[in-house]
């Protein structure tokens, strides 16, 4: 999806570009409007003490921001939400020229990507993945 100048300004963190789009949707309970703008807060959770830490969102638009995408949040009470995650297209293409697509692994044209910083990491998920 690209977005232009006008239409990144109208977008908090967003610049004009390519990006690589990942929604999900729910049909759960929603969030309610008067907290939408707080749920990606450090520790900021509307469960009780013993279910979380609300670190889950403020972690993920963490790693988001830390990539140069942003991420767009829409719900409404009782129907669930969306959440559209925008990831620079440079970004994919950069980790793609780094891969080696699966090669000797056959499948259905599937493909699985591995990001982690660790190189070790990555070789050792790729091993057992491809066992």
């Amino acid at each position: 999806m690209g977005l232009d100048a006008a239409q990144a300004s109208g977008i908090p963190d967003a610049r004009p570009g390519d990006y690589v789009v990942l929604q999900v949707r729910d049909t759960g309970t929603g969030i309610a409007p008067e907290i939408l703008d707080r749920i990606f807060d450090p520790f900021f959770t509307t469960k009780g003490p013993d279910k979380g830490t609300g670190l889950g969102l403020s972690t993920a638009i963490g790693i988001v921001k830390g990539h140069e995408g942003f991420m767009q949040v829409s719900s409404q009470p009782g129907e669930g939400s969306t959440f559209a995650t925008y990831l620079p297209v440079e970004g994919w293409r950069t980790i793609m020229r780094r891969c080696d697509g699966g090669a000797g692994v056959s499948g259905a044209g599937e493909m699985v990507l591995i990001v982690d910083d660790e190189a070790s990491m990555r070789s050792m998920t790729s091993a057992v993945l491809r066992r």
